[in-house]
């Protein structure tokens, strides 16, 4: 089974990635597991961690995986569109 640290190591990772000016808080990355299991695209169940502790689990539906390829296809499309406009301003100074 998953380390049940898993949710604050793992933001750790992410802010460490992200820029100084755009933060993500802890309390942001904690409630998503909420929202993502309310919509269907995760499952959830209570289990003993390895060290004998109580501890949920999550893991992506079937939905969760569609909805994830949707978000993928749309974030490539802007993150190409944002790339282009960024392109074409740096060309016009």
């Amino acid at each position: 089974m998953a380390d049940p640290g898993w949710a604050r190591s793992e933001y750790y990772n992410i802010e460490a990635k992200i820029a100084g000016d755009r933060p993500v808080t802890y309390h942001t990355i904690y409630a998503s597991p909420v929202r993502f299991q309310q919509r269907g695209w995760i499952s959830a169940e209570w289990g003993v961690s390895d060290n004998n502790r109580k501890a949920k689990f999550y893991a992506i539906t079937r939905s969760g995986k569609q909805q994830m390829k949707q978000d993928r296809t749309y974030w490539e499309r802007l993150s190409s569109v944002v790339t282009l406009v960024l392109t074409a301003a740096g060309d016009n100074s």
